[in-house]
């Protein structure tokens, strides 16, 4: 196991507690990476109007600028030039995804918040945002809790997204130039807050959810019925991170407050094939973008790992590297896709991270990881 120590990190105070760092997947846009932070708002002792029951939120909007700077020849690995480019104040932000085709030539991203609306965001060339479209789930007080497109792999799948909400249920949308941005069905999936939705990036007609009930379920969008096609419990506590692998069709990963992190073969979705103790809450797992076999997790009260299946079979996974210098609860990862057509040339990986209380935000580089798949 390699501990990240040594590695180069360029950090930032992003003054709300931050929650979600997603790089933009769009090439020419791949230097960019929007963060997301979420603020508990203390009522003021001279406000006795102020409904006590009412819990206020804020957060704010960034976008950064992520490149590589040669280091001198004597080191193995390259420095990092980060700059912030756009801010913007917001309702609580919960989750960011970015949409992997673009929209009218530009990178779109789903922005969902605590007041419950999901903002669709353009990306110009300079690393400014802009809303475009915007609906709210129409449910006072309830929370929109994830994100995810159906278009990772498939280009044809359009402009589908899937929102989870905190009352258990989530929705799929559809973004086109005519309509703008539009619900197209409601599942009640989950006793209690439905903390991440994912589509089956190769098969987007499944769809995943993970919810506080300690349920991780998928659904079928062709069937009328809004029953899942199966409820599984394999996990002791709340599912709150699900991840379809972009390359190998029938592969996920799952991940839960009980600290295991699980790999499934969707084709027999009852036991999974192999799994590993995280040490912390797994919020957010992320695929490689070009390695296949490395798995990204942000565990909460145990920093954030990297896992790698070591074998085709998905029946070994190991933990090769850590980063541990968050000194709060680690929410926010992800892989920047900028090195995806120079992995010869940078075989390590640039990636973001971010903590709640302590509100930090890190980019850093990792070690190279040996595939012997």
């Amino acid at each position: 196991m390699d501990t990240a120590t040594s590695l180069k990190a360029i950090c930032f105070d992003t003054e709300y507690s931050a929650d979600s760092v997603e790089f933009c997947p769009i090439p020419k846009y791949e230097q960019y990476a929007a963060v997301g932070t979420y603020q508990v708002l203390e009522p003021s002792p001279s406000d006795d109007s102020l409904d006590k029951s009412i819990t206020n939120r804020t957060g704010r909007l960034y976008i950064y600028s992520v490149d590589r700077t040669p280091n001198d020849l004597q080191s193995s690995a390259n420095a990092l030039q980060v700059k912030e480019v756009f801010r913007q104040e917001s309702s609580a932000i919960l989750d960011i995804k970015w949409s992997h085709q673009p929209f009218n030539g530009e990178p779109i991203a789903a922005v969902v918040t605590s007041t419950g609306e999901t903002n669709i965001m353009s990306l110009d060339m300079n690393g400014k945002l802009s809303t475009i479209l915007s609906l709210h789930n129409g449910k006072p007080g309830i929370l929109n809790l994830s994100a995810d497109w159906a278009n990772r792999v498939n280009p044809n799948a359009g402009h589908t997204c899937a929102i989870s909400e905190s009352d258990g249920s989530f929705s799929t949308y559809t973004v086109t130039p005519d309509a703008g941005l539009v619900k197209q069905r409601e599942w009640t999936a989950h006793q209690f807050e439905a903390w991440i939705v994912g589509f089956n990036c190769h098969q987007t007609s499944t769809i995943y959810s993970g919810g506080d009930d300690s349920l991780f379920k998928g659904w079928d969008t062709r069937m009328e019925s809004n029953s899942p096609i199966f409820v599984n419990k394999c996990h002791q506590a709340g599912v709150c991170s699900i991840a379809s692998h972009p390359t190998w069709d029938h592969v996920l990963a799952t991940g839960s407050y009980d600290e295991n992190v699980y790999i499934w073969d969707t084709r027999s979705i009852k036991r999974p094939v192999s799994e590993i103790s995280s040490g912390g809450g797994v919020w957010r797992l992320k695929w490689h973008p070009t390695d296949p076999t490395l798995l990204l997790a942000a565990c909460m009260y145990n920093g954030f790992h990297i896992y790698q299946l070591l074998n085709q079979d998905m029946t070994k996974l190991e933990h090769v590297q850590e980063y541990m210098h968050h000194k709060s609860i680690a929410y926010g990862a992800d892989w920047s896709f900028a090195d995806q057509t120079s992995s010869a040339m940078h075989p390590d990986s640039i990636i973001g991270t971010c903590s709640f209380y302590d509100h930090l935000l890190h980019f850093w580089v990792t070690e190279h990881v040996q595939t012997n798949i």
